[in-house]
C-alpha cells in the first residue's frame, strides 16, 4: 500500500510494522551512534529534565495539526505519540543515526528513514506536520528550509530546542563553544556533540527567512516544571549564576510555524 511517498513502496501488515529506508553513502552521526545505548537512561539528568520541560511545554501551547503524514525529524526512538498524541500510522521517523533509529522499545511508526534532516529525501508538500524535538543537533537554516519545503500548504512545524538563556552561561562556564554540548558517558568519557542555540529573535528571523508566514510564527521559553526531581547540576549551576531558582530559569524554547 502507498501512503503518499511515491518512491517508497511500503508493505504493511499492521500500523506497528514498518520498513526502514536507508540512503547509501550516508554521513553517519558517530556521536549519537555511540550515545544511543544510554541516551534515554535516568542517569542523564539534563536530558530527562528537558523531557519534562518539553512535555509540559507542548501541552501548554495551542496546536492545530492538520490531517496527513507527520515527519518526526531527529526522532531517536520517537516522541510524536508521547508529546502530541499522534497515531503511529501517520508518523514517519527520520534520524541519521542507525543506532538511534534501531532503539527498542520505541514508538511505532509507518516508516523509519535513515537520513540527514538537513537534506530531506521527500517531495515538496509531502507532510502535514514536521515535528523536531530537541532539534539543536541540526537546527539551522538548512533544516528549517527543508522543513518548509516538505510541508503542504497550511502545514505546521513544531519544534523544541534548548534556550540561549540556559545554554550560553553553561557553555561559557564549561569552556565550550556556544554551538557545542557535552555528554558524560557511563564509563566517564566526555563526548561533545553539535548543539545550536539561538535567541528567540534569531530563531524568528530564520523561520521568516525560509518562508514561514510571519504572522503564524510563535516562539516561547519554558522552565523546568516545579517539583521536578532530581534536577541536573547543569541546570542548577547556570541558574545560580543568574541568581535564579532552577525552576525559574528558561531552559527550553518551543516554536511553531505555519507554511
Amino acid at each position: 500500500m502507498r501512503h503518499g511517498i511515491s518512491y517508497y513502496h511500503i508493505h504493511q501488515d499492521s500500523p506497528s510494522s514498518c520498513k526502514t529506508h536507508r540512503r547509501l553513502n550516508l554521513k553517519s552521526n558517530a556521536t549519537y551512534d555511540i550515545l544511543a545505548e544510554e541516551y534515554y537512561e535516568p542517569r542523564h539528568k539534563t536530558s530527562r529534565n528537558f523531557d519534562s520541560a518539553s512535555k509540559r511545554a507542548l501541552q501548554s501551547i495551542s496546536l492545530r495539526i492538520p490531517s496527513g503524514l507527520v515527519l518526526d525529524a531527529g526522532s531517536g526512538r520517537g516522541r510524536c505519540g508521547e508529546y502530541l498524541g499522534i497515531e503511529s500510522a501517520r508518523v514517519v521517523q527520520l534520524d541519521n543515526s542507525t543506532a538511534m533509529l534501531s532503539l527498542e522499545p520505541r514508538e511505532n511508526a509507518l516508516l523509519r528513514v535513515l537520513h540527514d534532516a538537513e537534506e530531506l529525501p521527500f517531495p515538496d508538500g509531502e507532510f502535514a506536520c514536521v515535528a523536531a524535538f530537541l532539534c539543536d543537533p541540526f537546527l539551522g537554516l538548512n533544516f528549517l528550509a527543508e522543513a518548509r519545503r516538505v510541508l503542504s500548504g497550511g502545514g505546521i512545524l513544531i519544534g523544541t530546542t534548548p534556550s540561549e538563556q540556559w545554554g550560553r552561561p553553561l557553555r561559557d562556564a564549561l569552556g565550550l563553544d556556544p554551538m557545542v554540548t557535552r555528554f558524560v558517558l557511563a564509563g566517564g568519557q566526555v563526548m561533545t556533540a553539535p548543539s545550536a542555540i539561538y535567541s528567540n529573535k534569531q530563531l524568528h528571523e530564520m523561520l521568516r527567512t525560509v518562508g514561514f508566514r510571519e504572522s503564524r510564527i510563535n516562539i516561547n521559553t519554558h522552565t523546568l516544571p516545579d517539583g521536578t526531581d532530581p534536577v541536573s547540576e547543569d541546570i542548577r549551576a547556570p541558574a545560580e549564576t543568574l541568581g535564579l531558582s532552577p525552576y525559574s530559569l528558561g531552559i527550553l524554547c518551543s516554536f511553531t510555524a505555519e507554511a
